[in-house]
């Protein structure tokens, strides 16, 4: 989804001028970070363990 919106963004600032994507609320980069921060807590936790 985040690359979709990345991809309407370009288009947009291409043809428009402006972010498109990001305007009609196709921003996912928040819950990218989420999911991205929780992996690495993950990771960190097995490597602890020994896992």
């Amino acid at each position: 989804m985040q690359k979709q919106a990345v991809n309407s963004d370009a288009l947009g600032v291409f043809f428009v001028g402006l972010p498109v994507g990001s305007m009609a609320g196709g921003e996912r980069g928040s819950e990218v970070a989420v999911y991205k921060g929780q992996s690495a807590a993950i990771d960190r936790a097995l490597k602890a363990k020994g896992c």
